[in-house]
């Protein structure tokens, strides 16, 4: 990438240098801005914006970027509002770049008029994104309103998450001038002779950010360090990567202690009491911030952690080594291993006392529905608790059941759940989708068998079980494949070319699994984020996501009828004992699934096209 230092042979001013120079290393070492790719640069017509497009439009050829334009938000909120649209536009045009604005209607409600601003501003720019076709839109955030930021949230008492400030890269936003100082902004406009737009509102003490802006933060540099924007700064880039690591360790958690059934979530009491208690908070924020798409209050999180504290069923005494996220998942099942725990119950209402599902039986392990006691039964933190419920914001409530937590919508209640831009302030990490081609989640099924289950496309699981000479024939077929991938059938699973010579059961993927493996309820589900799964004849664990989409790549989840030469692809799906994943369905089976000589019943699993539950051709 070419360097800025001389124009045409005339020395560049300092300040533009070093605005440059810093631009180009955030871009590079952050990812921001790439060759190729098509950029928006949102613009206010205040100072920094305006040095933000000044500077992104004299390199745009360093960059190498393929379209620079320029994108204004009218918030409506002053009478000349309509004015600094005029100007940027003039602005725009004056550089010959393309110009887009939306003028947005600011409702409150139960936020105030900065968040709803906020809130309206970034998805109007992420629609005028997709209007333009931009991979990034470009903020003009730098490092004083980074600490600024950072202020507001220790005030507000932030934690690791909302101390790490503004993010270089969030989604399709990126801000290349965070860590630029407020002065070196004002050289370089002042430099190159820019003008702005003032808005008087920056001045109105009535809000936070301004009277840390011009009373806090003049006070700490004049009295206490005068370097404690760039001092904040580095505070907020430390606690970045903390939270990244903090971040990777609950989503291993969640993968192995939490279930997510629908718009439901669960984990039993007595795993999340083992946790630290930090890991506790991180475990339900997170749970909940995938279902409601909202931050949950350190309020209602430690009314929730003391809703399923042990001692609430009295509990009290029990005790167990504490959980670790990054332990190794210990000996397979059958080799010493202690029994896993089965799933949470996957009908999303509440089973009325007695009753259970249609079709589907409870393990004895799992609680039946109680009635809920009246108000009085219990409180904490001053969030509304009664008896066994507990309401949190957004429509969405916490329920002891048994052995269970559950995070849920409120029964007949309307989901308030805040829908931020993915890759804004307030949506980080939203609630995960599914891949484009992909089916979208389903809800976990309690596998009784016999039986089938649909899958997607026309596809179906059939469960049954071998026994006897059946089953020593059908392992002794599968060892003969070899040694290399007992749980492989005859023919490559999964392959598009896979064809049969002759009649035969009309199965697209198949596995065989010793009785022995199965310990724990046998469930089909979604991976959870997250999940790993020892495959079989590896070493270690991998992630699932990461042997589903690889599969992907290879075409092998394409797959082919061999009776009728028809195609469907293969949705993700997992066949787990209790906690333990027994095959990523079509993909790869786990070490627990290998079969040996001797095993004289088996569970035969099959992928299947164009069958009912009632069944038809299969077998070996």
């Amino acid at each position: 990438m070419k360097r800025p230092g001389k124009a045409g042979g005339i020395a560049i001013p300092p300040a533009i240098r070093r605005l440059e120079e810093q631009v180009l290393q955030a871009a590079g070492r952050h990812r921001l801005l790439e060759a190729g790719q098509r950029v928006l640069v949102a613009v206010s017509g205040g100072r920094d914006s305006m040095v933000l497009l000044d500077v992104l439009d004299r390199l745009r050829p360093v960059l190498g970027l393929a379209a620079l334009g320029v994108a204004h938000v009218d918030h409506g909120l002053r009478p000349d509002s309509a004015a600094d649209a005029r100007w940027v536009e003039e602005q725009a045009a004056a550089r010959g770049l393309p110009f887009l604005c939306r003028r947005v209607h600011i409702r409150p409600g139960r936020r105030s008029l900065e968040e709803a601003a906020r809130l309206a501003r970034y998805r109007a720019l992420a629609a005028m994104a997709r209007q333009f076709g931009a991979q990034r839109v470009v903020l003009a955030h730098h490092a004083g309103d980074q600490a600024e930021t950072v202020l507001m949230r220790l005030l507000a008492g932030a934690g690791v998450r909302g101390l790490a400030g503004m993010p270089w890269r969030r989604g399709p936003f990126v801000r290349p001038l965070l860590a630029t100082e407020p002065a070196l902004l004002a050289a370089y406009a002042a430099a190159r002779g820019l003008g702005w737009r003032d808005d008087p509102s920056n001045q109105d003490l009535t809000f936070l950010r301004n009277r840390i802006r011009h009373r806090l933060l003049p006070l700490l540099e004049a009295e206490f360090n005068p370097r404690v924007v760039a001092a904040l700064g580095r505070v907020a880039g430390v606690l970045a990567a903390e939270g990244a690591l903090l971040r990777r360790r609950t989503r291993r958690l969640e993968g192995r202690l939490g279930y997510r059934l629908g718009p439901r979530w669960a984990c039993r009491v007595d795993d999340l009491a083992r946790l630290p208690v930090a890991d506790q908070r991180r475990l339900l924020q997170a749970a909940y911030h995938r279902l409601a798409r909202r931050p949950l209050p350190l309020a209602h999180c430690e009314a929730v952690r003391a809703l399923a504290a042990p001692a609430a069923e009295g509990e009290r005494g029990r005790s167990a080594p504490e959980v670790r996220p990054d332990a190794a998942a210990g000996p397979a099942a059958g080799q010493g291993a202690r029994p896993q725990r089965a799933a949470p119950p996957a009908e999303a209402p509440p089973t009325p006392p007695g009753e259970r599902p249609q079709g589907e039986a409870w393990p004895e392990e799992w609680p039946r529905s109680t009635p809920e006691p009246g108000p009085g039964a219990g409180g904490s933190s001053g969030a509304p608790v009664a008896g066994r419920v507990l309401d949190l914001p957004g429509g969405w409530r916490a329920r002891r059941q048994g052995v269970w937590l559950w995070l849920e919508p409120q029964a007949g209640g309307r989901l308030r759940a805040a829908t931020p831009v993915p890759g804004t302030p307030g949506g980080e990490e939203p609630a995960q989708a599914a891949a484009p081609g992909e089916p979208a989640p389903g809800p976990a099924r309690i596998l009784q068998v016999p039986g089938a289950w649909p899958l997607e496309s026309g596809l179906w699981l059939r469960a049954r079980w071998l026994e006897g000479d059946e089953a020593r024939q059908a392992v002794a077929r599968l060892l003969a494949v070899g040694p290399a991938a007992p749980h492989l059938p005859r023919y490559p699973e999964g392959r598009a070319a896979a064809r049969r010579a002759g009649p035969g059961p009309r199965f697209l993927a198949r596995l065989l699994c010793p009785a022995r493996a199965l310990q724990g309820t046998l469930i089909l589900r979604r991976p959870l984020p997250g999940e790993t799964m020892q495959p079989l004849g590896a070493q270690g664990h991998r992630s699932v996501e990461r042997l589903y989409r690889a599969a992907a790549r290879r075409g092998d989840l394409d797959l082919v009828d061999p009776a009728t030469g028809t195609g469907a692809r293969l949705g993700p799906w997992v066949v787990a004992a209790g906690r333990d994943v027994l095959w990523l369905v079509g993909v790869r089976a786990a070490e627990g699934c290998r079969v040996r000589p001797g095993d004289e019943r088996v569970l035969l699993l099959e992928v299947q096209a164009g069958l009912g539950p009632g069944g038809g051709p299969g077998g070996w």
